[in-house]
C-alpha cells in the first residue's frame, strides 16, 4: 500500500505539482510502500521496532541505490544487501541484522520489483539434463508462509515467552530446548563459516544450524550445556526439530512451472535467488 499522499501534504494546485525550493530548485519526494511481513511481527521481542507490526515501510529504489549495488567495496565485504535494506527502510530504528530472514526476503523482493519490475530473468540448470539456460520468472505472486499465532504454536507443542524465545520438548531425548528463529545476523555468520577457507564446506553444516537456533536447555541458557546437547542429540530429534522449524518459519518463496528447452523436462521449480537478482541488464 502506497503512503505518498500524506507525505506530499494532500492535494496541490497545478502550480505546486512540481515542488519548488526557495532557491528555485526542485524538491523530490521519493515514493514509498508498505511491505507485508511474513512474520506479522509475532516473533519479535517487545523491544523490537517491528514487534506486533504486520508491515514495514520502505522507499522505492533510486539511482543512488544502484551505486550501492555496484559498490566493489560493499560487495567484497559481503554487506551490499544489508546496506541496501538499511537505506530503504524508513524507520531507522530497525537494524537490518535483527530482521527475521523471511522478513528480509520480503523487503528484498519488494525492492527489486519497485526498482526493476516483477520479471526476473536468470540462468537455471535443468534438473534432468543439467544444461544451463535463460529463464524468466514472475515475482508478482509469491507463496507466503506466515507466522503462527500463539494457539497454533501450542497445538504443535511450542510455547513462546515474552522475550520472543520459543520452547519445545524434544520427542526422543525429552530435553526442553529454548530456541529462536534465525535472523540476518545468524544467516551471515553461517554463510561466513561455510565459505571460510579454514574448514571443508558443509563439514559442520548440520550442527551449525542447530547451534544458530538453540540458546537454552531445560530453562537454562548456558552455552556449554547447549553444546553438549547438540553434540549428543539423537538424529531423530535433530531431523524432527529442523522440520518443525521449517514449518513455523515465516518466509516468501516463488514456484514457477519450468520446461527445459533442450530435453523438454517439465517440473515446478523454486525461483533461485542468485547474484543477478539485482544485477539485471539495464
Amino acid at each position: 500500500m502506497r503512503n505518498n499522499q500524506d507525505r506530499l501534504g494532500g492535494a496541490h494546485s497545478p502550480q505546486s505539482d512540481v515542488p519548488q525550493t526557495e532557491g528555485g530548485g526542485l524538491s523530490f519526494v521519493v515514493p514509498t510502500e508498505h511491505v507485508e511481513l511474513p512474520s506479522k511481527g509475532l516473533y519479535y521481542s517487545p523491544d523490537h521496532p517491528l514487534h506486533g507490526k504486520e508491515t514495514v515501510e520502505i522507499r522505492f529504489m533510486t539511482a543512488k541505490d544502484e551505486d550501492t549495488l555496484t559498490s566493489k567495496n560493499l560487495i567484497k565485504k559481503g554487506v551490499v544487501i544489508d546496506k541496501l535494506i538499511a537505506d530503504l527502510v524508513t524507520d531507522k530504528q530497525i537494524r537490518t541484522e535483527s530482521l527475521l530472514i523471511g522478513d528480509r526476503n520480503a523487503i528484498i523482493v519488494a525492492a527489486r520489483i519497485s526498482g526493476y519490475g516483477a520479471d526476473y530473468d536468470t540462468k537455471v540448470n535443468c534438473p534432468s539434463c543439467a544444461k544451463a539456460q535463460e529463464y524468466s520468472f514472475d515475482l508478482q505472486n509469491p507463496s507466503v508462509n506466515y507466522a503462527l499465532d500463539e494457539e497454533a504454536l501450542e497445538n504443535l507443542g511450542i510455547t513462546q515467552t515474552e522475550d520472543g524465545l520459543m520452547h519445545y520438548v524434544l520427542p526422543m531425548s525429552k530435553f526442553k530446548i529454548s530456541f529462536k528463529l534465525p535472523t540476518g545476523r545468524e544467516e551471515k555468520m553461517l554463510v561466513e563459516k561455510l565459505t571460510s577457507k579454514t574448514i571443508v564446506q558443509n563439514e559442520t553444516n548440520a550442527t551449525d544450524i542447530l547451534r544458530m537456533m538453540i540458546v537454552g536447555v531445560n530453562d537454562v541458557q548456558n552455552k556449554q550445556h547447549v553444546e553438549q546437547l547438540i553434540q549428543n542429540l539423537p538424529a531423530r530429534d535433530s531431523i524432527y526439530f529442523k522440520k518443525l522449524v521449517k514449518m513455523i518459519t515465516p518466509n516468501v518463496s516463488f514456484n514457477s512451472n519450468f520446461e527445459c528447452r533442450f530435453c523438454g523436462f517439465d517440473t515446478e521449480m523454486e525461483v533461485p535467488f542468485t547474484a543477478d537478482f539485482f544485477w539485471v541488464n539495464r
